[in-house]
């Protein structure tokens, strides 16, 4: 995803290889993590899930600290698989609105627009971390929409997050390296 921002503001870049980005906003993203939920029953990802969205609807709005404070000590005590990304450290609801505004709305899409070298996009299919379908559809759509028609992507199949083969993660997934070679 960096790549991609990186060509978005260099038109000397001559060419940008995204391996497993997001595509969207981060505090997108995180719902997507919230919701597999590693190693938790379905109904442990289903409170992971509603408490990440109590945590992004205050960190957006401000309103109803008190009841992510409480949520949040109670879990402290009770769950501590609950919390996700950082929602454990906050100490403050500015705090909280300063990560709204300066890192969880951040989405790379506005800059991808803008890229216009030959983009390659790698993600597994997979992935704990990233919306590997999702996020090929927003690069594609994106570049589609500035008339960038040099892009190629490639889900691999059994694939994670750094594009290790499944379930052993002890060598990268078959076609990464010629894929990298042959682009």
């Amino acid at each position: 995803m960096l790549a991609t921002q990186a060509a978005a503001r260099n038109k000397d870049i001559a060419f940008a290889i995204c391996s497993s980005g997001f595509m969207g906003p981060l505090w997108e993203t995180l719902y997507y993590q919230a919701a597999r939920g590693r190693g938790l029953s379905a109904a442990q990802s289903d409170q992971v899930l509603a408490f990440a969205r109590l945590w992004m609807k205050v960190a957006r709005t401000g309103n109803d600290y008190e009841l992510f404070f409480k949520q949040r000590e109670e879990a402290r005590r009770e769950e501590p698989w609950l919390f996700s990304y950082t929602s454990a450290d906050f100490t403050s609801l500015e705090q909280m609105r300063w990560t709204w505004d300066h890192i969880l709305s951040f989405s790379p899409l506005p800059a991808l627009s803008q890229v216009a070298c030959p983009v390659l996009g790698l993600w597994g299919e997979l992935d704990q971390s990233t919306d590997a379908a999702d996020a090929e559809r927003s690069m594609r759509a994106a570049l589609s929409k500035s008339g960038n028609r040099d892009v190629t992507t490639k889900i691999f199949p059994n694939a994670s997050h750094p594009l290790m083969e499944m379930p052993s993660g002890s060598r990268m997934s078959p076609g990464v390296f010629e894929t990298l070679r042959t682009w």
